[in-house]
């Protein structure tokens, strides 16, 4: 239990009401942290995992000899 958890505890269920800064003092103070830790979540896979990337067709030769020969394009964040 983190503690924001902790301050929404005391303050719904026993009614007393602290400033989360001064429950983050006190869990500082006396180590208690929380055992989940967030996970940001997204669409793109980490490097652990290289099977997504894509073939390599052009291998950095950008030249087209005619229009509509060569479509590229970037999906990156």
């Amino acid at each position: 239990m983190g503690y924001r958890r902790i301050r929404d505890e005391l303050d719904g269920h026993k009614g007393i009401h602290v400033n989360d800064k001064r429950v983050l003092r006190i869990c500082r103070k006396y180590d208690i942290k929380s055992k989940i830790k967030w996970k940001p979540k997204s669409c793109t896979r980490g490097e652990r995992n290289p099977d997504h990337i894509a073939k390599n067709y052009l291998h950095r030769d950008f030249h087209a000899d005619k229009p509509n020969e060569k479509w590229l394009t970037d999906v990156s964040e």
